[in-house]
């Protein structure tokens, strides 16, 4: 898994069930385990061994999210004569993990996290099968923004933590096929993490400097525009709604949305516009009435929808349909 990346997004998948099964667990502890990622890994019992991952790479930062039997990872002091110097954040989704580094021992509970240093050695061992996230970056990316970073390895992030909670929401937008792919898009994305990482790590009793940090709000916003992506077509979204789904107030989506000059109702006239634009241009729905289409994106009104679709686009639903009019609509809320 790559640490660095020449363009934007990198991705990789990898799966053991590909290996001839005679030599897969050697294979993969040698190739996926010492050469890839640089990690010494064993099985722990007798079962047969299943390991399927999926890489995303972006700037300096790296993400794998594998499904695996009972295994353990470690840093061995033979691989550590790569000289890395990364903070890793180990989050299982299903399962627990058993963590052995630096002189400290901890019990990783599903839905928490523990912060390992790549310059020790030290296992994590996952003693039944697993679901779970690694995050890796360079330890000079975070030393800014965490105070005594050095003695945070092994610290354990509770499940609740607000920050461990966006950092998923965001890989999670992230993995979406139509995430933006450019490296500007990587070097945004790569500050946001390194911020919510900071945060996570802070919030455990570290010097809080990162709070409210531009990391924090940017994910609170792609994970309201997000919720506004896949919820705006209902005729009854509204804020309260959001807010209850985020579990954030309706008065921090106002303030979130005025930083960029916009309002939740804006966002959301804008979803079901551009919805309904695309469906009107699309051959497959050309038996359907555009009163129809209006009401199925969210609008109860067809008088309204026509008004402000020919405001939007300077043109009306007919003509769209009938191909007179050809500029490509905005994208959607989602990852702008």
């Amino acid at each position: 898994m790559p640490m660095t990346s020449a363009g934007g997004l990198a991705r990789s998948r990898f799966s053991a069930s590909l290996l001839p099964e005679r030599d897969r667990i050697a294979i993969w502890r040698e190739v996926f385990g010492r050469t890839n990622i640089r990690l010494e890994m064993n099985t722990l019992n007798d079962e047969p061994f299943y390991c399927e991952c999926e890489t995303l790479s972006f700037s300096n930062i790296a993400v794998l999210r594998a499904t695996s039997s009972a295994i353990s990872a470690a840093r061995t002091r033979e691989l550590l004569s790569d000289n890395r110097h990364d903070i890793s954040l180990v989050m299982p989704l299903k399962g627990r993990a058993h963590a052995a580094h630096a002189g400290k021992e901890a019990e990783i509970a599903e839905g928490e996290a523990v912060v390992l240093d790549t310059s020790r050695p030290g296992p994590v061992y996952f003693p039944t099968r697993s679901e779970y996230i690694n995050i890796c970056v360079p330890q000079a990316a975070l030393a800014p923004l965490v105070p005594n970073l050095e003695d945070a390895a092994m610290t354990v992030i509770p499940a609740g933590s607000e920050p461990l909670r966006l950092i998923r929401g965001y890989y999670q937008l992230l993995c979406s096929e139509d995430a933006p792919n450019t490296p500007e898009t990587a070097r945004i994305v790569s500050a946001h993490f390194h911020d919510l990482l900071a945060a996570a790590i802070n919030s455990t009793g570290h010097q809080s400097r990162l709070t409210d940090s531009q990391g924090i709000r940017a994910a609170r916003l792609k994970a309201l525009k997000a919720d506004i992506v896949q919820h705006a077509y209902s005729a009854d979204m509204s804020i309260d709604e959001a807010a209850r789904r985020l579990n954030i107030s309706p008065r921090y989506i106002r303030k979130l949305l005025a930083s960029e000059n916009t309002t939740f109702s804006e966002l959301v006239l804008n979803e079901r516009l551009t919805h309904a634009y695309r469906i009107l241009g699309d051959l497959r729905h050309t038996d359907r009435s555009i009163s129809d289409i209006a009401f199925s994106v969210g609008f109860g009104d067809l008088s309204y929808f026509n008004r402000t679709f020919r405001r939007r686009f300077n043109a009306t639903p007919s003509d769209v349909r009938g191909g007179m009019y050809d500029e490509r609509p905005p994208a959607s809320a989602q990852l702008q």
